[in-house]
């Protein structure tokens, strides 16, 4: 399913878990090896996705590769022990209002007792910026 985000409703999440937060933050899991995000905007210009990804509790080395549709890879993040706060830049042509991201993991599944999900990696204050110049 696709998930809205709740933090910004111009971003919706595949192959993640439903939001979580604690009042002050909002991730997601990642809980298949191959997920993606759709952003949504009426931008003509430049826009930015900020967001933090953090290694599952299992804390397993994996590289995390984000391509933008069909197969431009955009960036490549080695994911260790410890996250990362990644910004990602992406143009948008008129009249152009939807951009697919792929993530796609080599990393192994974690499961940890008591949760039933499979878990990659967490993603976390997804956060969309229009860069847009008048």
């Amino acid at each position: 399913p696709i998930i809205l985000n709740e933090a910004d409703p111009k971003i919706s999440l595949g192959g993640f878990t439903s939001p979580e937060s604690n009042g002050k933050t909002v991730w997601q899991w990642a809980v298949v090896a191959s997920s993606f995000v759709y952003i949504y905007t009426d931008s003509e210009d430049k826009i930015n996705l900020h967001f933090e990804i953090n290694p599952s509790p299992c804390k397993t080395p994996q590289n995390i590769i984000i391509s933008e549709y069909p197969n431009k890879e955009i960036k490549i993040i080695n994911l260790g022990e410890t996250g990362q706060k990644i910004e990602i830049s992406l143009n948008m042509n008129r009249g152009e209002y939807v951009k697919l991201l792929y993530f796609k993991t080599n990393g192994q599944v974690c499961r940890v007792k008591g949760d039933p999900r499979d878990l990659y990696y967490e993603i976390k204050n997804v956060k969309l910026f229009d860069l847009q110049t008048n």
